[in-house]
């Protein structure tokens, strides 16, 4: 991806991610992206990071954004789109069977 190109993964990171859910528009409801450096000259603790150097071996760690934090200016979904949703869903999982 030519976003992360540059080698400035905490700085295109977030950008990349505002962009994926600016296209995604409303709709949009899950975003992952997994990016790693290898041999990080960073200097000191950057915020929202997780280094290896100071992990210990046997450690997992996972990083969400809290629920509620998102925009929430839309109203809830109605009987009838939830139903639809449910039929597209099914419908794409017979077709991949």
């Amino acid at each position: 991806m030519k976003a992360l190109s540059d080698g400035k993964v905490m700085e295109s990171v977030p950008r990349i991610m505002n962009e994926a859910e600016e296209l995604g528009g409303p709709q949009c409801d899950n975003m992952s992206l997994i990016a790693m450096t290898w041999h990080d000259d960073n200097p000191g603790d950057i915020p929202d990071t997780v280094s290896t150097r100071t992990m210990p071996f046997d450690a997992v760690t996972t990083q969400m954004e809290g629920f509620g934090r998102g925009k929430r200016d839309q109203e809830d979904l109605s009987e009838d789109e939830i139903e639809r949703a449910i039929r597209e869903i099914n419908a794409a999982i017979h077709k991949f069977k």
